[in-house]
């Protein structure tokens, strides 16, 4: 993999080797009544044992909203990353 950063910028050894990682989002619904606080807790610590670390974005859940068939649905997601 080539280096993007501007060869002045020293980069920690620590940091030195190359390493893949993926981003990786989970889109949780809260409209829906079965996404209780104890299973974002239970999914946030599985995520953290599984991965070593996660981001939840639970301030500003997004908006959906959608035609299905002439129904119109709608839905907040938080984002799990």
């Amino acid at each position: 993999m080539k280096s993007v950063l501007h060869p002045s910028v020293r980069i920690p050894h620590a940091l030195d080797r190359e390493v893949a990682m993926y981003l990786v989002q989970i889109l949780v619904p809260t409209t829906n009544h079965s996404t209780s606080d104890s299973a974002l807790i239970a999914l946030n610590k599985t995520l953290v044992e599984t991965f070593g670390g996660v981001t939840a974005y639970t301030q500003a859940p997004a908006k959906g909203k959608w035609m299905a068939g002439s129904t119109e649905e709608r839905d907040d997601i938080i984002i799990i990353e």
